[in-house]
């Protein structure tokens, strides 16, 4: 089952971002400009760049645009298992 995600502005904080999951919903990714923060996958073993977080009910993921989907997975299977 595909996860949808909803694309929206980076929060401000913890507040902004419980705030959004009430507008919005479960799962959603915002954009990570200039961070040094690597995609959860790598390229044959070599990280490279996130350039979007995906937050699931606050547990997070970095992630770049192409592993978007996959990672609102690993984000719900990790908060399914820990909570956020």
């Amino acid at each position: 089952m595909e996860t949808v995600v909803h694309h929206v502005e980076s929060p401000i904080d913890a507040y902004d971002l419980a705030a959004l999951h009430e507008a919005i919903g479960d799962t959603f990714s915002y954009p990570l400009p200039g961070t040094r923060l690597s995609c959860y996958r790598t390229n044959g073993g070599v990280p490279h760049k996130a350039d979007r977080m995906v937050s699931h009910l606050g547990a997070r993921v970095s992630t770049c645009a192409a592993h978007e989907e996959a990672a609102a997975q690993t984000a719900k299977d990790y908060y399914d298992l820990h909570g956020a």
